[in-house]
């Protein structure tokens, strides 16, 4: 028989939000600072006589400044050349210039006097007596206690803040519940209150599932907590090939073409997948089908355990049943029941 069509799978539902950070509480008011105590009287100390300051040098005399040279004379002004009659314009002729004066030679440079020598210094003074030290003042008034965080009545307690602003810390409370959290400050949870809906992404991982079956690359978790084959989805190639030639055989969770070689009882998966397709034929239509816990859908009816014969009794392959000979075939589609073609 043909194989039937695949069924859209259906969108995937979308990220719940993320849950809104809650505000952070006010710090508590800063206590009041006591009084500080007085300081105790300085103790007086003798300071040593200081060394007599050493003679200067004498300063030698300034050098004498060189006499500056003598301004030479200007030149001689040129005569200026007669004026062109009207018309053409007179060329003008142009006195020599007088030739530059001299200047003076520059003043030999003064000699400076040389430095006097550094006086000695005087020999460092005797450190005076440290003063005793006085007395400590008095102790100073507490200070007011500031806001803060009252003590627990018990161990492992953990404090909340009000539910109203400025969101001061309110009585110390006790974990209970399915929630616990250890000396080290670990939280621990029931795994009845963990839900799918409030696990972040990424926080389950495969190797932290526990489920029945095979876990390996060939496998996917089904549902009900079960490690199954995935089921082929075409024909051909896809479909496995299985000789039943005993009594009581149980069927793989594959696509897959079924051939009963007698009059034997044939059980289908227990757990089928959805859309999961077995094409039976047998030899003897007297061929029992066991849907293993579930139940066939033919010709508007349900059946249990049944003949391969019975599913065409009524109508679609009733034909066949009424043939001389025994051989016979069905195709059967998991969804719910196993609907029978």
């Amino acid at each position: 028989g043909a194989t039937g069509a695949i069924g859209v799978t259906g969108p995937t539902g979308p990220v719940g939000l993320q849950g809104a950070t809650g505000a952070t509480g006010a710090d508590g008011i800063q206590g009041f600072r006591g009084p500080t105590g007085t300081t105790g009287a300085t103790g007086i100390g003798l300071t040593g006589a200081t060394g007599a300051i050493g003679v200067t040098g004498p300063t030698g005399p300034v050098g004498l400044q060189g006499a500056t040279g003598a301004t030479g004379a200007d030149g001689i002004q040129g005569f200026r050349g007669p004026t062109g009659t009207t018309g053409a314009t007179g060329i003008g002729v142009t006195g020599a210039t007088g030739a530059q004066g001299f200047t003076g030679p520059t003043g030999a440079q003064g000699f400076t006097g040389p430095t006097g020598a550094q006086g000695v210094t005087g020999p460092q003074g005797i450190t005076g007596a440290t003063g005793s030290v006085g007395a400590t003042g008095a102790q100073g008034n507490a200070g007011a206690t500031g806001e803060g965080f009252s003590n627990g009545t018990g161990g492992g307690q953990m404090f909340l803040t009000m539910s109203t602003a400025p969101f001061a810390p309110g009585v110390p409370m006790s974990m209970s519940g399915d929630a616990s959290i250890n000396s080290n400050g670990v939280l621990s949870i029931s795994n009845s209150k963990i839900t799918t809906d409030k696990i972040n992404d990424g926080a389950v991982t495969v190797a932290k599932l526990s489920a029945t079956g095979t876990k390996d690359s060939t496998t996917y978790l089904r549902g009900d907590g079960t490690w199954a084959t995935p089921s082929s989805s075409g024909g051909g190639n896809s479909l496995t090939m299985t000789t039943v030639s005993s009594d009581n055989t149980t069927l793989t969770n594959n696509n897959q073409l079924v051939y009963i070689t007698g009059n034997f009882t044939v059980k289908l998966p227990a757990s089928p997948s959805i859309g999961l397709t077995i094409y039976v034929f047998s030899d003897n239509k007297n061929t029992s089908i066991d849907p293993n816990g579930k139940m066939f859908r033919a010709n508007a009816k349900d059946y249990g355990i049944s003949k391969m014969y019975e599913f065409g009794k009524d109508g679609t392959i009733s034909s066949i049943s009424n043939t001389t000979g025994n051989s016979v075939g069905v195709t059967l589609i998991y969804n719910g029941k196993w609907f029978v073609f």
